[in-house]
């Protein structure tokens, strides 16, 4: 069952009904959020410039910055398909560094999303074109300039439909601080885990690990999107101490976790309809279920194919990066709290 579908429909069934989702923002709204744009890069052959080539076959879009993701440092770390490298940039938009990475391969290799565990590792995540052997995942050490494959052992249900067809652009990584790495079923809401505090599992204890669940935070709790049943069809967050302990479950909220801050805010994605507009949404709660924010984001025209978490990604002190990679440059927002 594909939980980020049902969750949409429910929310736009909401907003038809005349629901709280008609009310602004603003009205709902305890504290306010502030955009700046953080990161302006251009297209280019500079090393903190990013390729830009089109990639016929894919509707027409165009190959260039894909995805991006937060260190424990703060840096923001974005993918760049067309040079293969990951481009990295300081908390306060500076350039940094270039680092080596996995080139993307039309019609064989596809990078999709990447983690960075406390430790500096970078873990990106591949799709193939193979039926059979369809994840790759490869590690950039800290300090260390080869990359190296880590092998995944998924079961033959991971990522397919309930007709059992395989589903392109469903899987992410996701790491947690204790340097744990999960291989993650987005529409199944299904996690394995791969690597366990630094060291890479063995198949068997991959298999083993199939859980309910996606791990998604940065924060010292795990919060996790979940479907109990066919029945019992709507993505659940819940909350998971560092023992797995459960610690807090809200049936009622609606959207899809994206993630926690440092303070254990709850931060949930929807999809918004009116009848003169459509936008996106990300509600933010307390951990004991009190509506704290409410933003809405502009439906962006986006030229280049978006992987990975998507277009957003929550701090540990509880700001919103967006990235915006469209034909002119690729932009990274930073949505910040004023109250």
């Amino acid at each position: 069952m594909d939980c980020s579908r049902v969750n949409t429909r429910l929310v736009s069934i909401a907003a038809l009904l005349g629901l709280a989702l008609l009310i602004p923002a603003t009205a709902l709204s305890a504290e306010n959020y502030r955009p700046r744009n953080l990161i302006q890069a251009q297209y280019g052959g500079g090393e903190s410039e990013f390729g830009l080539k089109k990639v016929y076959g894919y509707d027409g879009n165009y190959l260039g910055a894909l995805f991006f993701t937060m260190g424990a440092d703060g840096n923001i770390y974005i993918y760049d398909g067309v040079k293969g490298n990951i481009k990295v940039y300081g908390n306060n938009g500076a350039f940094v560094d270039t680092i080596k990475a996995v080139a993307w391969q039309v019609d064989l290799l596809f990078p999709t999303d990447m983690t960075l565990p406390p430790n500096g590792d970078i873990y990106i995540l591949c799709e193939t074109s193979d039926a059979e052997d369809r994840y790759r995942v490869f590690l950039k050490a800290a300090g260390v300039d080869s990359v190296r494959n880590v092998p995944v052992a998924v079961p033959w249900s991971f990522c397919r439909s309930e007709e059992g067809y395989p589903q392109f652009n469903s899987a992410g990584i996701v790491s947690d601080q204790h340097e744990n790495v999960y291989l993650a079923d987005w529409r199944a809401t299904k996690s394995i885990k791969l690597v366990e505090r630094g060291r890479v599992l063995p198949d068997s204890s991959q298999l083993s690990s199939l859980r309910e669940g996606i791990f998604a935070s940065t924060g010292p709790f795990r919060s996790f999107a979940r479907c109990n049943s066919k029945v019992d069809v709507k993505g659940n967050p819940i909350l998971f101490d560092d023992e797995g302990k459960l610690v807090k479950g809200w049936a009622e909220l609606p959207g899809d976790s994206l993630g926690t801050d440092s303070l254990s805010n709850v931060y949930l994605q929807s999809f918004v309809v009116t009848d003169t507009a459509s936008s996106e949404r990300i509600s933010k709660y307390s951990p004991d279920g009190r509506m704290l924010a409410v933003i809405d984001f502009p439906r962006y025209e986006r030229s280049t194919l978006t992987y990975g978490k998507g277009p957003w990604i929550v701090g540990t002190d509880g700001s919103i990066y967006e990235m915006l990679a469209v034909r002119d440059s690729v932009t990274v927002r930073k949505w910040e709290r004023v109250r």
